[in-house]
């Protein structure tokens, strides 16, 4: 199924080999955004934005059990508890911007995904909070949390990959690790946006 350039109040993907682009979400009345269930599903240059009212949940959810699916190029423009939340094996994030969350910007747990290019802005705690088994989070980019109590990557579970990711603070850090073997390279913390 092709789902192309329709606005609506929420989206529920069960099925497997969908694609959904171009598509826009305002103020869903039951609290949730895109949910993915199914596998090996694309959502391509999406966007949900609520305003500052915000959704009781999630922006972007793809659920457990849920494998090999796509996010590309979505925006999340304020308002989600969560901007995007990964709970699925083998998912693709890749140049998602969440601008502006009420609690945490991207969230991953599930195992095997690739975080890539990724910008999370203005979120009320962790900008990127990762967790599950061998994940890649490469070229991503934190900033402006609101709570300086918190960092922009936040690191849980084990044998994760973190490269040349740029988290932009100044007042306190920009990563907390509390993962076990994670390859680490090129990660840098600026007070300013380069």
């Amino acid at each position: 199924m092709i789902v192309s350039r329709v606005r609506a109040e929420a989206y529920h993907v069960s099925s497997n080999g969908n694609y959904l682009e171009r598509n826009v979400m305002d103020e869903p009345d039951d609290g949730a955004g895109y949910v993915v269930a199914g596998d090996a599903n694309v959502l391509r240059n999406n966007l949900s934005r609520s305003g500052f009212a915000g959704f009781d949940e999630h922006a972007f959810l793809v659920e457990a059990g849920a494998e090999g699916n796509k996010l590309i190029g979505n925006v999340v423009d304020w308002g989600a508890t969560h901007g995007i939340e990964v709970y699925g094996d083998r998912t693709v994030l890749n140049r998602n911007r969440v601008n502006g969350s009420g609690d945490d910007g991207i969230i991953v747990a599930g195992s095997g995904n690739r975080i890539l290019r990724n910008v999370s802005r203005r979120s009320d705690r962790y900008a990127f909070i990762v967790g599950g088994q061998n994940n890649v989070v490469r070229h991503n980019l934190a900033s402006n949390w609101h709570d300086d109590s918190f960092a922009g990557f936040r690191l849980g579970g084990s044998g994760h990959k973190l490269i040349n990711n740029i988290a932009v603070t100044c007042e306190n850090s920009g990563y907390v690790i509390d993962a076990t073997d994670v390859t680490e390279s090129g990660n840098q913390q600026v007070c300013s946006i380069p």
